[in-house]
C-alpha cells in the first residue's frame, strides 16, 4: 500500500492542479481556494464522436501526401491534414462542476492519501472530504463545520456566457465547449438537489444529478453521471445511483470503498523474493531492479540484503546485481590511457581519504583519471564529500563527466549516479 501523502499548502488555482479522484468510469478534480471550492466532474465515455470526412477521403494516403509535397501543393496539404484538428470535434467533453460555498471558508491545506483515496480540504474551521466511490457510480462529498451551499454548473455548451472571463488557469469544467454548437442543457432545481440533461452530437446525451442532506454535524452530498449508453433516461438512472448511495449506511459504503482499495494495493504492491535461499538469475535481477527503481522501502531492502549475506551471495546473484546496475549507468567514453583511482572506502579501517588527492596529482602528471567515488560509508568523509566541500557540484559533475575528462584530463564519477 503506498505510503506517500500528497499535501498542498497553497490554493489549487485551476482544475489541472486539482486533487485527482476516479474509479475507472467517473472522475473528479478538487480545486479552488474555498471561495468556492470546485469539484470538476468527468466520465470516461463523454465524447463528441462526430465524423471527420477528410479521414475517409480516397486521397488520404501517405502516397498522396508525398505527391502533393513534391508538387509544391503545401496549402492543399495543410487544408487536408491540419485543418480538421482546428474544429471543435471530435473531442472529449466535460461534465461540468460542483461549486461548494462555505461560510467563512479560507484555504489552509489539501491532502490526498492514495491508499484510500480520499481528498481532504481544510478550509479554516470547515473541512471537506471528497471521494469517487470505488464500486458504485457515485461521488461523495462530506462537509463538516460551517453551513454550505451547493451549486451544479453545467458546461456552457449552449453558447459563450455574456459574463465569461478566461480563467487564470486551465478549467477542465468548461474550456471553449460552446463551439460544439449544442443546445443549452435542461436544468432542474429542487430544494436539496440540482440536475441537468445535455444533448450532445447525434443521439448522445448525458445527465448529471447532485443531491445533499444533513448528516450528523455536517452535510453529505452525492453526485452521479449517466449517459444514453446506460439507458434511454439518463437522468432517472443518475438519480437512482445517488438516492441509493444516500440511503445506504455511511459506514457501509465507506467500508466498501476502503476494502476495494485495500485489496487493490495488496494485489499490485512490489515485494522482494525470500533471499534466505539462493535465487534464480531472473528473480535476483528483478529484485535488484525494484530496489534501484525505488519501488520498495529501505527496511525491505535491508532485510533482503541481510538474508542474502547471512548465507553468502551466489555468483548468479552478484551477476544479476551487476546487470541491473550497469543497465542504469551513465556511460562515459574515456581517452586512451585513462585510469581509475580506487580508495579503501567502506572497509571500516578509518584510513585517511587519500585516493582523491592521488587522483588530482596523477592527472596533474598528465595521466587522464576517471575517479569513481561516493559519500562516506565508514569514515567521516568519502571522495564525494571531499570534492563537494571543495566546491564541486556533484550533479553537474556527473552530467559533464565525459567532456571534463576529455578537456581537463580528470573527472569525478559519482557512484550514486
Amino acid at each position: 500500500m503506498p505510503d506517500t501523502l500528497l499535501r498542498l499548502t497553497k490554493p489549487l488555482r485551476s482544475s489541472d492542479e486539482g486533487l485527482p479522484l476516479a474509479n475507472g468510469l467517473l472522475g473528479a478534480l478538487v480545486w479552488g481556494d474555498g471561495r468556492p471550492l470546485n469539484i470538476s466532474l468527468d466520465r470516461t465515455d463523454l465524447w463528441d464522436l462526430r465524423d471527420v470526412p477528410e479521414f475517409h477521403a480516397a486521397d488520404y494516403r501517405w502516397a498522396d501526401v508525398v505527391e502533393k509535397h513534391c508538387a509544391g501543393a503545401h496549402d492543399e496539404l495543410i487544408a487536408r491534414l491540419e485543418q480538421p484538428y482546428y474544429r471543435p470535434g471530435p473531442t472529449k467533453i466535460p461534465a461540468g462542476r460542483i461549486e461548494l460555498a462555505i461560510d467563512g471558508a479560507f484555504f489552509a491545506e489539501a491532502t490526498l492519501d492514495p491508499a484510500l483515496p480520499i481528498g481532504l480540504v481544510e478550509l479554516g474551521d470547515s473541512r471537506v472530504q471528497v471521494l469517487v466511490h470505488a464500486t458504485r457510480r457515485v461521488g461523495m462529498i462530506r462537509v463538516e463545520g460551517h453551513p454550505c451551499q451547493f451549486r451544479l454548473r453545467p458546461p456552457a455548451f449552449g453558447g459563450k456566457p455574456d459574463d465569461w472571463v478566461p480563467p487564470a488557469g486551465f478549467d477542465a469544467s468548461h474550456a471553449d465547449v460552446w463551439e460544439l454548437g449544442y443546445a443549452p442543457p435542461t436544468h432542474y432545481n429542487g430544494a436539496t438537489s440540482e440536475a441537468f440533461v445535455q444533448h450532445g452530437h447525434g443521439d448522445f446525451m448525458f445527465a448529471v444529478y447532485l443531491e445533499w442532506r444533513p448528516s450528523g454535524t455536517g452535510t453529505l452530498a452525492a453526485w452521479s453521471i449517466a449517459t444514453s449508453s446506460d439507458g434511454p433516461d439518463p437522468l432517472t438512472l443518475a438519480c437512482e445511483h445517488v438516492s441509493t448511495a444516500l440511503a445506504s449506511d455511511d459506514v457501509e459504503w465507506l467500508d466498501e470503498h476502503l476494502k476495494w482499495w485495500s485489496d487493490y494495493w495488496s494485489a499490485v504492491r512490489v515485494t522482494l523474493p525470500d533471499a534466505s535461499a539462493p535465487l534464480s538469475a531472473g528473480d535476483a535481477q528483478a529484485a535488484f531492479e525494484a530496489m534501484l527503481e525505488g519501488e520498495v522501502g529501505d527496511d525491505t531492502i535491508r532485510d533482503f540484503l541481510l538474508a542474502m549475506s547471512l548465507r553468502d551471495e551466489t555468483a548468479v546473484e552478484i551477476a544479476a546485481a551487476i546487470t541491473a546496475i550497469r543497465a542504469r549507468m551513465i556511460p562515459v567514453a574515456a581517452p586512451d590511457g585513462a585510469i581509475d583511482v580506487c580508495g579503501t572506502g567502506g572497509d571500516m579501517s578509518n584510513s585517511v581519504n587519500v585516493s582523491t588527492a592521488v587522483a588530482i596529482v596523477v592527472a596533474a602528471c598528465g595521466v587522464p583519471v576517471a575517479k569513481h567515488g561516493n559519500r562516506a560509508a565508514s569514515s567521516q568523509a568519502g571522495g564525494a564529500d571531499t570534492l563537494e566541500a571543495l566546491g564541486l557540484d556533484l550533479g553537474r559533475a556527473s552530467a559533464t563527466a565525459q567532456a571534463t575528462l576529455a578537456d581537463l584530463g580528470i573527472a569525478f564519477l559519482f557512484a550514486q549516479k
